[in-house]
């Protein structure tokens, strides 16, 4: 191959191999990359609290020549990166599927696809995950998410003939740090992305069970831990080290290499897999809420943190050094003085020759452990100053300011918090959303083996559903519903029942207890929206000439109201025949709402049965205003010219008088 051709292109997996092998040499923590060593120092802060401390009896360090040096480590900014994880991730991950509206039925199809991102989400543990991932990204300015069809998961399907196994498949998502990420990060958009390169653990045997005439390259291949590969620290206990790094390249479809490629390898002798990529993407996806200005690189959040992080921890450290060693009581006691030290406990004794000093004989306190004022109140400057950095207002911390009480208080903290981070939750989001694509694309092109898997009602019962890639074929878009801030806090919760009571909104104690719980809100607003989508789509088919039918269920005024919108502009007026649609279907409501059941039309708009009980012998509620025998059962049959006599609705006879809701005459 000339070194002019594209080297994506070789057909020689082992030179292709090779050439990305030179860069693993230098994949390592030590180097001298800025950014790869603020992910190491971010890394050893955040946890320092856990890695610092040497031994096992106390969290403190003992420096100095004799110890005498306390080194304190306080993690206030560990605490304030955890509350802000807290905040953007306290709602429960709800995926929705969009199908397109062609070939199947599409509302089956988003049925099965909004319970296949459910069921991803809890076998995938992806709220774990996404915390993991958010954390990461704040400590190290970045992460990823590798979704990849793993042939070997999922229930076992069958026993093939040679006796192995043939399992389900499933997709399986896994986080990687910015150390697991080889990529050209001089690209600014992700989508522009040719290739893309990872790292992941793999155990060398069951490796060697699935490649076994690649045992010996295997086994000559250096373990992790011989490796001293990043974000690995070794641990005291002696064990024996199985795993060893597997690299996976991706690179997308592109004109220079149309079918993409997919190469999984150990090194230029090791190559499990190369061929196209089947995924038709990169199934890596990242998550780095501020970029790098040039670069594909992320600025870690926690770094803004630690310079106020550590000057508060060489403040505690002085003043815990000072008590450690100088808070027991001193006495000075002038020799010759008579006193028997050996009967006071717990104290220092210091003797010093006196020096003409008048009531030398007395002893006296030595303070020395008094620390200097203006170093505990830097460290209140330094604590005010970090929470103000982060965003995070005392209030969610326990400690309110004065004067907020209120639910709506608490949640407009916490939504202004939420619109300081916006640019992390979002970017956090929308790496989640589009990894939920991957995961269900997975299913899409590889799922051929019948899958099945339990769907869990609202009622906490279970059903089992079986579905092959064929029933996902109109599944095309993934989005994320998120919450409103308001809903994130149980006082904020509680704040919007009570105002949901009072407007009526909550009919029955169900829904209260749905809102109290965190629960979506359109539940209870179903109704309403889903006669707005209806009332939308009648106009836009009247407008196309269409012929629509009314039901005795609608909401006519609403409907009547709506639909008087289309003959508000002059040029649908001009109209002749939009204009006599419009006016019939109007028409229909007018006369369906004078033929209804009053108290079935009421049970229907506020789902109560109306005071006073059911009617005796009523008539059954109208189904629209046709005759026995025309048009179908459940939809009324348009009228004619309307009768202008009644739209002035003026009463035709005693039996239009006024009656309440029941139809009863006041």
């Amino acid at each position: 191959m000339k070194e002019t051709d594209y080297w994506l292109a070789d057909p020689d997996p082992e030179r292709v191999a090779k050439k990305r092998g030179e860069g693993h040499g230098t994949w390592t923590i030590w180097n001298t990359n800025p950014i790869s060593q603020a992910w190491v120092r971010n890394m050893l802060s955040y946890f320092s609290h856990v890695l610092d401390p040497n031994s096992w009896d106390t969290s403190l360090i003992f420096d100095g020549e004799q110890g005498e040096l306390i080194r304190m480590t306080v993690p206030q900014a560990r605490s304030l990166i955890r509350q802000a994880i807290t905040l953007i991730t306290n709602q429960k991950l709800a995926f929705k599927t969009m199908a397109k509206s062609m070939g199947k039925d599409t509302m089956n199809d988003v049925r099965l696809g909004d319970a296949l991102a459910d069921h991803i989400t809890f076998e995938q543990r992806l709220d774990e995950k996404g915390e993991e991932l958010l954390e990461m990204a704040m400590v190290l300015g970045g992460a990823f998410t590798l979704t990849k069809w793993n042939t070997a998961g999922g229930r076992p399907h069958t026993t093939n003939d040679d006796g192995s196994i043939l399992y389900e498949g499933k997709s399986e998502i896994s986080i990687l740090t910015p150390l697991d990420v080889s990529y050209e990060y001089r690209i600014k958009d992700w989508n522009d992305m040719g290739w893309v390169e990872c790292r992941v653990k793999q155990n060398k045997w069951s490796l060697i069970a699935q490649h076994p005439e690649l045992e010996d390259e295997i086994l000559k291949l250096p373990s992790i831990q011989s490796f001293q590969g990043s974000n690995f620290f070794n641990s005291v206990v002696q064990m024996e080290d199985d795993y060893v790094w597997v690299y996976e390249l991706y690179a997308r479809p592109t004109p220079a290499l149309p079918a993409g490629r997919m190469m999984m390898y150990a090194s230029d002798k090791c190559i499990f897999h190369d061929g196209a990529n089947e995924y038709g993407t990169i199934p890596i996806e990242p998550c780095i809420p501020e970029k790098l200005t040039g670069a594909h690189l992320g600025v870690p959040f926690y770094s803004s943190l630690m310079p106020v992080q550590e000057m508060m921890d060489i403040c505690f450290s002085a003043i815990s050094t000072n008590n450690a060693n100088l808070g027991v009581t001193n006495v000075i006691v002038p020799r010759g003085a008579n006193i028997n030290v050996e009967q006071i406990y717990g104290q220092n004794w210091i003797s010093y020759t006196p020096q003409q000093v008048e009531g030398g004989g007395i002893p006296k306190a030595l303070t020395l452990a008094q620390s200097a004022p203006e170093t505990f109140k830097i460290i209140e400057v330094y604590h005010a100053h970090l929470q103000q950095m982060a965003n995070i207002s005392p209030a969610l911390r326990g400690n309110p300011p004065p004067g907020v009480t209120s639910g709506t208080a608490f949640a407009t903290l916490s939504a202004n918090s939420l619109e300081f981070l916006k640019g992390q939750s979002k970017t956090y989001f929308s790496c989640l959303q589009r990894t939920m694509e991957h995961a269900i694309n997975g299913y899409k092109k590889f799922g051929k083996i019948e899958h099945v898997m339990m769907i869990t009602g609202k009622n906490s019962t279970a059903i089992e559903k079986a579905f092959t890639n064929k029933d996902l074929e109109n599944v095309e878009r993934v989005s994320i519903t998120l919450q409103n801030p308001l809903m994130q806090t149980v006082a904020g919760r509680i704040e919007v029942a009570e105002k949901l009571i009072q407007t009526g909104s909550i009919k029955t104690p169900q829904d209260y207890l749905t809102v109290i719980e965190g629960g979506d809100l359109k539940e209870l607003t179903s109704n309403e929206t889903t006669e707005n989508d209806l009332v939308i789509a009648e106009n836009d088919r009247l407008m196309d000439g269409e012929k629509i039918f009314a039901l005795w269920t609608d909401n006519h005024g609403y409907h009547v109201r709506k639909h008087k919108k289309l003959l508000d502009d002059p040029a649908v007026r001009a109209q002749g025949k939009q204009v006599q649609l419009v006016m019939d279907h109007i028409m229909e409501h007018v006369q369906l709402a004078r033929q209804n059941d009053p108290f079935a039309y009421a049970m229907t708009q506020t789902a109560q049965i109306p005071m006073g009980g059911p009617p005796q012998g009523g008539p059954p509620p109208a189904a629209g205003p046709q005759g026995p025998e025309e048009g179908p059962p459940d939809q009324a049959l348009p009228l004619g010219e309307p009768d202008m006599t009644d739209m002035t609705g003026e009463p035709a006879g005693p039996a239009d008088m006024a009656k309440d809701l029941l139809g009863r005459a006041r």
